[in-house]
């Protein structure tokens, strides 16, 4: 099931965002340093770097507008999640899917500020983690990008996880993976 009035932040605003906040340049310079490609310290530096540079950045005050103008009228007050969904969640040879922060998000709450949530998701892309696995599967950054989810948030969810049941590349291998984030 679909939960209910579902809406959708495209990746074009991330993208967007990665520009006016200077991270997509930021990057770019991260990716040509040897010391960053080689060095796991220095790499985890440059990453937290962009992060920040993505959670400090203002989000577009239109985007912002129209996303706690549905919230409001579809939602409410009520909680709501932001779920992150990248473009390189579902591709034939590599499965991000986990890799991602998702958080909650509340009109009125300043503690669950809407534009802090999507900015929240937004910079999840560029956690080592995720960085790490997008570059052992030789995924090109450039085309990477995030979208986000936004639906009702759903108050006794402990955590949110992924399970993939078996390998569609290896279907005769019987083996569950299980990833969940709290």
């Amino acid at each position: 099931t679909v939960p209910a009035a579902p809406m959708a932040i495209p990746l074009v605003h991330f993208l967007e965002h990665c520009t006016a906040s200077g991270a997509r340049a930021r990057l770019i310079e991260l990716e040509s340093d040897v010391a960053f490609r080689n060095n796991p310290s220095v790499r985890s530096a440059g990453l937290r770097e962009l992060r920040q540079l993505i959670a400090e950045h203002p989000v577009d005050p239109v985007l912002l507008s129209a996303v706690e103008d549905y919230i409001r009228e579809y939602f409410g007050t009520a909680r709501v999640r932001f779920r992150s969904s990248s473009n390189t969640e579902d591709l034939s040879d590599f499965n991000g899917a986990g890799l991602y922060t998702s958080v909650s998000g509340q009109l009125g709450d300043e503690s669950r500020a809407i534009d802090d949530a999507i900015r929240l998701v937004w910079a999840s892309l560029y956690l080592r983690r995720a960085y790490d696995e997008r570059r052992y599967y030789s995924i090109d950054e450039s085309s990477v990008a995030m979208g986000v989810l936004v639906h009702p948030a759903f108050l006794s969810e402990r955590a949110n996880g992924v399970v993939i049941s078996r390998n569609i590349l290896q279907p005769a291998r019987r083996q569950t993976y299980l990833n969940i984030q709290t």
